[in-house]
């Protein structure tokens, strides 16, 4: 049988009860109040006997601790379903994050709190370890990549780590062992299957496929980047580009190189109006980078068109998964990035001329740097079409 007493050198009552194991437990509640002390210890024996018959839940356990806390404290312990903590996290990240990293922080939330069902309406605390391994193994079979599944479970992880420290929960069930890394090898395009692809794009009866690539290549941005940029972004006097990398816009870095000799003969070729607003490629400026009609969609025709067979990495599955290629617009910018090494072009320079952060660097270069950029950039070969 629970009870209470006092010790004469503590102001506060001590109680004593058994365990759900039947171990006599001594305690101090905290309170001067007897009658508080009391109710404290018996809500804890009377759980203990609940678990040692079988009987105990998570919910009725919760519920009890949040009684003794009412009764000490005169507050209620603050209650947070999982869905309610999920909606204030995101919004709470579409103020402070990009648009792009909001979005996916949101989708990967939603996928979760679908998966869990009812148990999304119950309190935070309840989340067990089985809901995120649960969770996992239905994104692995809806086809995607275990890192896609890990960056999603980080996630998760993430969202649960602001809820620990707001006392909601005391373990983050999310923090699980990763699964083991899959991820599907891409490749640069060879040379060969540059210049086949260089002959396809030129064929085009638009030549913005033409531009895109070479711009591709020559400065091994990413296509949603390039397929944006406008006359303003490039300093046709002085040769050089800058413009705003989605990836980095939040943190204001720009990405600010030279252009390669070749892809400056071939642009000052193009008809573009005068207006510094005018976009480099006009049919492609306002085309997402997935999708039917996308970017990337655009130019895995023109690859297959080109005769370059592309190996598939991944075949979709169901209707979350996707298909993977060996070969996309991204293997240009390893095209480029290899192109400099065989060139000779140190570690840091390949970094500063691919955009890669650089700890230490400032983010403008002197008219000397972007010179000696400039020598180190034009040791990438010309294409041969």
């Amino acid at each position: 049988m629970a009870s209470v007493h006092r010790n004469p050198d503590s102001p506060f009552w001590h109680g004593a009860y058994r365990d759900a194991r039947g171990i006599r437990r001594k305690l101090s509640t905290k309170t001067k109040d007897r009658a508080k002390a009391l109710a404290m210890v018996n809500e804890f024996e009377k759980t203990a006997k609940k678990a040692r018959a079988g009987t105990l839940i998570e919910i009725v356990a919760r519920d009890t601790i949040s009684r003794i806390v009412e009764e000490t404290t005169g507050e209620p312990l603050a209650f947070e379903t999982m869905q309610s903590w999920a909606d204030g996290w995101i919004a709470g990240k579409a103020a402070t994050k990009s648009k792009g990293t909001a979005t996916r922080y949101g989708s990967v939330v939603r996928d979760f709190l679908q998966h869990l069902g009812a148990r999304a309406r119950l309190n935070i605390a309840l989340l067990r370890e089985a809901d995120v391994e649960s969770f996992r193994a239905a994104e692995l079979e809806a086809g995607k990549s275990s890192n896609t599944v890990n960056s999603a479970t980080k996630t998760i992880a993430t969202m649960l780590n602001a809820a620990q420290r707001r006392g909601l929960i005391t373990i983050n069930v999310a923090s699980v062992e990763p699964l083991p890394d899959d991820r599907t090898e891409k490749h640069g395009f060879t040379r060969s299957q540059l210049a086949m692809l260089i002959r396809a794009a030129d064929a085009e009866e638009r030549k913005d496929m033409a531009t895109l690539s070479r711009l591709g290549y020559y400065t091994g941005a990413r296509i949603g980047d390039l397929a944006r940029l406008r006359r303003h972004n490039i300093d046709w006097k002085k040769e050089t580009a800058e413009f705003l990398p989605q990836k980095t816009r939040r943190k204001g870095r720009k990405l600010f190189v030279p252009v390669h000799a070749a892809l400056m003969e071939y642009l000052r070729g193009l008809d573009i109006p005068d207006d510094l607003d005018g976009p480099l490629m006009p049919s492609l400026v306002s085309k997402r980078v997935q999708g039917e009609n996308g970017l990337s969609a655009n130019f895995a025709r023109l690859v297959a068109k080109a005769g370059i067979v592309v190996p598939t990495l991944r075949e979709a599955v169901g209707t979350k998964g996707r298909r993977v290629l060996g070969l996309g617009f991204h293997g240009l910018r390893h095209t480029f990035i290899s192109g400099l090494l065989n060139a000779g072009v140190s570690s840091e320079n390949r970094k500063r001329l691919s955009g890669h952060a650089i700890a230490g660097a400032h983010e403008t270069y002197s008219h000397a740097e972007i010179e000696t950029l400039r020598v180190e950039l034009n040791k990438l070969p010309r294409i041969e079409s």
